[in-house]
């Protein structure tokens, strides 16, 4: 899955209508405070003043959420997603000091994964350092529990599933990632992620 920066969406919103009620007061002889409605329209006349300061606000916190702040949201835009259960994910920047199966991390893409155009690659964490790795036939299995199946992209990458065979231990500072699309492109044709190349790791929100 890949990062969001680049979100297109639209709005069904009803903008807000604005509106006032006339109020009797007996003090008034029965008769409708007006003095409501001259507020309101003063307030209108001055509202233009506060639209710069809102629009600078509002520029000034989306530049420091990518940026400065280490939280963001993540959301991969295609329409066959690499994660197809994530819609929706809070990304925190910085290395994770421990990873596990299941985790979530992005990096930015490199190498087979250059094609990418989103900022970002996320997929999941199946193996980790010192984990028994095994590919037998088209069948991963991470310390003999089977973690996913099928190798749909060996004629992209013009090997074979004869030559992606793998039975190991993961190798210190690797990781071994995945995605839960049948096409996904991951570690099983490209090999390990290097644990340095990961720039944060993700959370599922939906």
């Amino acid at each position: 899955m890949q990062s969001s920066p680049n979100s297109t969406g639209s709005s069904n919103a009803t903008p807000a209508t604005q509106a006032t009620t006339a109020q009797v007061d007996p003090a008034t002889d029965g008769r409708a405070d007006t003095s409501g409605d001259s507020l309101a329209n003063m307030h209108h006349k001055r509202r233009p003043i506060t639209v710069v300061p809102i629009a600078l606000l509002a520029s000034l916190l989306v530049w420091l959420m990518w940026t400065v702040c280490p939280f963001g949201l993540m959301y991969d835009p295609n329409k066959d997603k690499c994660l197809p259960d994530l819609h929706l994910s809070l990304s925190i920047k910085g290395q994770p000091k421990a990873l596990t199966h299941g985790d979530l991390v992005y990096w930015k893409p490199g190498g087979a994964l250059s094609y990418v155009k989103q900022p970002f690659v996320l997929k999941q964490v199946a193996a980790v350092s010192g984990d028994r790795l095994q590919i037998q036939g088209d069948k991963l299995l991470v310390n003999s529990l089977q973690v996913g199946a099928g190798l749909p992209l060996v004629n992209v990458y013009r090997t074979s599933v004869a030559l992606l065979q793998r039975d190991e231990l993961v190798p210190p500072g690797k990781v071994f990632v995945i995605g839960q699309n049948r096409l996904s492109d991951d570690s099983r044709y490209w090999g390990y992620l290097d644990r340095q190349q990961i720039v944060g790791q993700a959370y599922k929100l939906w």
